[in-house]
């Protein structure tokens, strides 16, 4: 259950809330009345192109992404997490080869996080590359290929939460 519009989240922790749904392909159960909802939580709850990445006809649920430790003392295989307050979420969505990213930092104050994440380490894998856009205001981010970074500042308890497609 997602709680957008009841009193005590920020609006960064509601968009949080809104893009972990989305990702996890969930369906949408809210605490809040909806006759008292203020109008920035309900454009959030009413936000197409969010709601588009929920309810993907694939139906696939999004996965967090871990990472390989490359210890330099020959321990591999061992799954560790990649930062401790940046969390990357991805789901496959239509059309085929596009991705729903989420970056969410869990992080508690202070300033944004600037996160640098390789474009092919969240499944963006296409030699042609792709075209990611920010879902919540539908901005174009800009085109990159599997071998760039996405560079994004996520302040605290915020998310990033686009989605790529193919060019």
């Amino acid at each position: 259950m997602i709680i957008v519009g009841d009193f005590g989240l920020s609006y960064e922790q509601q968009k949080s809330q809104m893009a972990l749904w989305a990702v996890m392909a969930a369906p949408l159960m809210m605490s809040n009345d909806l006759r008292q909802i203020d109008p920035q939580s309900k454009a959030l709850l009413l936000n197409k192109n969010v709601l588009k990445i929920n309810q993907d006809p694939m139906g696939i649920q999004g996965n967090r992404i871990l990472k390989i430790n490359q210890d330099p003392m020959g321990i591999q295989g061992k799954r560790i997490l990649k930062t401790k307050d940046i969390q990357e979420w991805t789901r496959p969505i239509m059309p085929k080869g596009s991705v729903a990213i989420g970056i969410l930092n869990t992080g508690e104050g202070g300033t944004g996080a600037k996160v640098k994440v390789l474009c092919s380490d969240l499944g963006l894998t296409s030699p042609g590359g792709y075209s990611i856009t920010e879902e919540f205001t539908g901005t174009v981010v800009g085109s990159f290929k599997p071998q760039q970074y996405l560079n994004v500042t996520v302040v605290p308890s915020g998310v990033f939460f686009g989605s790529a497609s193919p060019l």
